[in-house]
């Protein structure tokens, strides 16, 4: 009997121990694990701080290089082209003034002389008339005669002294013989074609010994010194660009840089790519003509604006930034879209921007920035150490 109630006894005490021990761990509970619980479904996010500055719109450009000095070289007259001190074949460089292109002119240059001596026995025939009707415009006939060489240039008529004078030398046909001279002079020296500027022939058609016709094309000549690239802009950039904007420019092929500004701007609208030709001049060697090259342009300078990656820029022109732990959406100005990048106005500075768009993004969802966590950190060490 008494080890019946004995057993009761433990067992009455066991319980009883029991429920003290989880009445004590249910007071030894931290209060907040809950809220801590809680707090670890909000999202933690990247943000960008809004810092605004003049900006300088740079504008994408590409397109084919072209020397703006280039001589499509013909041929006025006929003949044999003869061997000239340099050859007419492409890559020679010549300076201005030098001959490009000689053709052989024996025929031409003594037909002339033949023009001169026929005019210079019309002289000498109608010399003793001016002398007897004309007395007062004898002397300065006298000496034109006296210096007049076949082998020089026709020197102008001296002006008649009286209109009688000059119908007199019409009617000898003096001034239809003086034009005729003129106009072969003229045509002589079409034999020999000049180099207009320092360049190099990149194309030659003929070789010496050939017989050129008039009208034949003989070949190409460039400069060197000035270049010009086209390429098209769009409608949204090109209120942005203005005559002198400057450019930078680079070859896939060559690592250099050139230098360039806009020399002029077409006034017509593609209308199929609804963009606008512009020309930008280029005054540095070891360039090519046909060479292709793109860069950018430096355009108009933005004010108070901020560059942001594009993929952040929501529908509607809007992007979303932190304020009081929550998401905002907030309206922009969508200045230029860029390759990369998209420059915008209408934030204050100090502003937060996502830095990251993610799924489940509204306005309104409760959030934390990785400042406000490392903040928050912080104090909580703080803390533990007092």
């Amino acid at each position: 009997m008494f080890n019946k109630y004995k057993s009761i006894i433990i067992t009455v005490i066991i319980l009883l121990l029991g429920l003290l021990i989880a009445n004590y761990l249910s007071k030894q509970k931290k209060p907040g694990k809950r809220s801590t619980a809680t707090t670890s479904l909000i999202r933690t996010v990247e943000t960008i701080e809004v810092k605004n500055k003049a900006i300088t719109l740079s504008i994408p450009i590409t397109g084919k290089v072209r020397a703006v000095n280039k001589t499509e070289l013909y041929a006025e007259v006929t003949g044999v082209m003869s061997e000239g001190k340099a050859p007419f074949k492409e890559g020679v460089h010549v300076k201005k003034g030098d001959v490009l292109i000689e053709i052989n002119d024996d025929e031409a240059r003594l037909n002339l002389l033949s023009q001169k001596s026929n005019f210079l026995t019309l002289i000498t025939q109608i010399l003793p008339d001016i002398k007897l009707d004309f007395s007062k415009n004898y002397t300065r006939w006298e000496r034109y005669l006296a210096e007049y060489k076949l082998e020089n240039p026709i020197a102008p008529l001296p002006e008649p002294a009286t209109e009688s004078e000059k119908y007199f030398l019409a009617t000898r046909n003096l001034f239809s013989q003086y034009y005729a001279i003129k106009s072969a002079e003229v045509r002589l020296d079409k034999y020999t074609l000049l180099a207009p500027y320092d360049g190099v022939i990149i194309s030659s058609f003929i070789n010496p010994g050939t017989v050129v016709r008039a009208g034949q094309k003989l070949g190409e000549f460039i400069s060197q010194n000035h270049y010009e690239l086209e390429c098209a802009v769009s409608m949204q950039d090109i209120k942005n660009l203005k005559i002198g904007s400057e450019a930078v420019l680079k070859s896939d092929d060559v690592s250099s840089l050139w230098n360039g500004k806009i020399q002029r701007m077409s006034e017509v609208i593609d209308a199929g790519t609804q963009s606008v030709k512009i020309f930008i001049l280029i005054e540095e060697n070891h360039l090519k003509d046909g060479m292709f090259l793109s860069g950018y342009i430096k355009g108009s300078l933005i004010e108070n604006a901020f560059e942001i990656p594009r993929k952040l820029i929501l529908p509607g022109n809007s992007i979303y930034i932190v304020k009081d732990n929550e998401l905002h959406s907030q309206p922009i100005s969508l200045i230029k879209v860029q390759e990369e990048t998209s420059i915008i106005k209408g934030l204050d500075n100090g502003d937060l921007i996502l830095k990251e768009n993610f799924a489940g993004a509204y306005d309104g969802i409760k959030v934390q920035t990785m400042r406000s966590v490392a903040t928050q950190n912080e104090k909580t060490k703080s803390e533990v150490r007092k």
